[in-house]
C-alpha cells in the first residue's frame, strides 16, 4: 500500500494474505431419492471436497461426526414425516461449508381383515369380510382366490359368493388376500377358505308301469354326484348317468340308484311294475269259403284283452270280439288281430296269420225254363235280378268272366246272341214278338278260375 500527500511525500507498507482451499459440503444416500417406508434406513455417501471434519444433524435428534454414517428414520403416525438432514464440513484450515437435504418417511399400512366362515359345505359358498386394517389414506386390493378382484378405498364390510365351476362338486380351497397400499408402501395378509364337497342328493324318475317289453328312459335328477350305479333288480346293471333299460318279464322291480361324490354316498329307490301282457290268438271257420254266398266267422282265442282290431286283408276293419265277414273277391287273405288292454295302451299283442282264409269264386250259370216277354215292344235286354215280371230270359250266375248266349228256334234258326251277361233275350226277333213256343239256348262261358263251360237247354216262351 503506497500513500502520497499533497506535497509529494509518501510511505509504503505491505502485508501477506494467505488464502486456504474452499470447502464444499455435499452428500447423497444409497437411496438416491432419500424417501421410503417406515422405518427408512439410509446409508449416507459423503461427497464433500477438501474437508476432514464432519458434523451430521439428522433432524430427528440424532447426530454423527463420522464421514459416512447411517441412520434409521421413523414416522410416528399415519402421515409422512420429513427430516432436514444437515452436513457441516470443515477443513484443517478451519474453512466450513454445510448442506441440507430432506428425507421423507412414509407410514406403513397394517393390513388385516376378519372373514367368516372359514369352512362351509356347498351349496353354501358365501363369506363375509370385515376390513380391520390400520387407519390411513390407503387403497385396498382384494383377491378372492377365484379370479375375482376388487379395489376399494374404504373399510366397509363386504360379502362375496365364490365362483364355482359348473358340474364340479369337489372340495375347493380359496386363498383370500388383502393388500393395503399407498403410493410408496404396502402390506398384505391372506386367509384360507374351504368349501367342502356336498353330500349327493339322489333322485330319479320315473316310477313306471306297463307291459313287456317295457322300455324306460330313466332321468337322473341327482345332484352333486360323480359316479352312478343302477341296479334294475332283474340282473342288469348300468353306470350311465341316464340309462335306457327294457324289462322283458312281468313282475315288480325295485330300482336302486346309488350316487357317489367327494362328499359321500347316497341312494334312492323307485318301483317299476311290469304287467302280464295280453295274448292274441284266433281261428277262422271255415278256412275256405265259396263266393259270393259263404262268410267266415272269427273265433277269438285271445286272453287278458279288452280291445280288438281285426284287419281282414281286404281293407275291412272290425272292432267286434268275434266278427263275421263276407269277402267280395276271390283270393288268399291274411288276417291280423291287434289286441290291447284298456288301462295301459302299451299293453298290446298282435298276431298275423297268412292265408287264413281262402275265398274261392264259385262258377255257376243256371237258366230258367220259361219266361213271359213284355208285349209292349222290344227292349235292350237289360234285366233286374229277381224281377217278378220275368220279361227277360237271363241266367243266375256266379264266377263268370266271359260269356256268350245264343237263342235258336226249334228248326235251328238263329234268333239272338249276347256276350254281356247283364243282357238277356227279351223274346223279340227283328222287332217282332216271337210266337209262344219252345226255344233252344246255347251257352259258352269262362270262369274266373279259367274253367270253361258249354251247355245247352230249352226255354218256353209264354204270351
Amino acid at each position: 500500500l503506497k500513500s502520497i500527500n499533497e506535497y509529494g511525500c509518501f510511505r509504503e507498507s505491505s502485508q501477506q494474505v494467505l488464502v486456504y482451499p474452499e470447502v464444499e459440503a455435499g452428500f447423497n444416500a444409497d437411496n438416491e431419492q432419500m424417501m421410503g417406508c417406515n422405518p427408512l434406513d439410509l446409508e449416507f455417501i459423503n461427497n464433500s471436497l477438501r474437508a476432514h471434519q464432519y458434523y451430521w444433524d439428522f433432524g430427528d435428534g440424532n447426530t454423527s461426526t463420522i464421514k459416512q454414517p447411517a441412520n434409521k428414520f421413523f414416522t410416528p403416525g399415519t402421515q409422512e414425516s420429513i427430516y432436514d438432514i444437515k452436513l457441516s464440513a470443515q477443513s484443517v484450515y478451519g474453512c466450513r461449508d454445510s448442506i441440507i437435504r430432506q428425507a421423507k418417511v412414509f407410514p406403513v399400512p397394517m393390513a388385516d381383515f376378519f372373514v367368516s366362515p372359514h369352512t362351509q359345505v356347498f351349496p353354501s359358498k358365501s363369506i363375509r369380510m370385515e376390513n380391520l386394517s390400520a387407519p390411513g389414506n390407503w387403497t385396498f386390493y382384494w383377491d378372492m382366490g377365484d379370479g375375482t378382484t376388487l379395489t376399494t378405498d374404504n373399510w366397509n364390510t363386504m360379502e362375496h359368493e365364490f365362483v364355482w365351476p359348473s358340474g364340479d362338486y369337489s372340495t375347493r380351497y380359496y386363498t383370500i388376500s388383502l393388500k393395503t397400499a399407498n403410493d410408496f408402501c404396502h402390506d398384505s395378509i391372506s386367509q384360507n377358505i374351504v368349501v367342502k364337497a356336498p353330500m349327493p342328493m339322489v333322485g330319479f324318475e320315473p316310477a313306471a308301469q306297463g307291459c313287456p317289453p317295457l322300455e324306460i328312459q330313466f332321468r337322473n335328477d341327482s345332484q352333486y354326484g360323480k359316479e352312478f350305479y343302477w341296479d334294475f333288480d332283474d340282473g342288469e346293471f348300468s353306470q350311465q348317468q341316464n340309462p335306457v333299460h327294457t324289462f322283458h318279464e312281468p313282475g315288480e322291480y325295485m330300482i336302486k340308484l346309488l350316487v357317489s361324490g367327494e362328499g359321500g354316498i347316497d341312494s334312492a329307490y323307485q318301483t317299476v311294475t311290469v304287467f302280464e301282457p295280453p295274448k292274441a290268438d284266433f281261428r277262422v271257420t271255415p278256412p275256405v269259403v265259396q263266393l259270393p254266398y259263404e262268410s267266415v266267422q272269427m273265433v277269438n282265442l285271445s286272453s287278458l284283452a279288452a280291445y280288438y282290431e281285426w284287419h281282414m286283408g281286404d281293407g275291412t276293419i272290425y272292432y267286434d270280439f268275434e266278427p263275421n265277414h263276407k269277402y267280395d273277391q276271390p283270393g288268399n287273405y291274411e288276417i291280423r288281430l291287434n289286441i290291447a288292454t284298456n288301462t295301459f295302451p302299451q299293453c298290446f299283442d298282435q298276431i298275423v296269420k297268412a292265408n287264413a282264409v281262402i275265398a274261392e269264386q264259385g262258377c255257376q250259370v243256371i237258366f230258367p225254363d220259361a219266361f213271359t216277354p213284355n208285349t209292349s215292344g222290344p227292349s235292350d235286354g237289360r234285366y233286374v235280378t229277381n224281377d217278378p215280371a220275368n220279361h227277360v230270359f237271363y241266367p243266375i250266375h256266379t264266377g263268370v268272366q266271359k260269356y256268350q248266349l245264343e237263342i235258336f228256334n226249334r228248326w235251328g234258326e238263329f234268333l239272338f246272341r249276347s256276350t254281356d251277361i247283364d243282357i238277356g233275350w227279351d223274346g223279340y226277333y227283328r222287332g217282332k214278338l216271337s210266337p209262344m213256343d219252345v226255344y233252344v239256348w246255347k251257352l259258352k262261358a269262362t270262369c274266373h278260375s279259367g274253367k270253361e263251360i258249354e251247355s245247352a237247354g230249352d226255354v218256353t216262351l209264354y204270351r
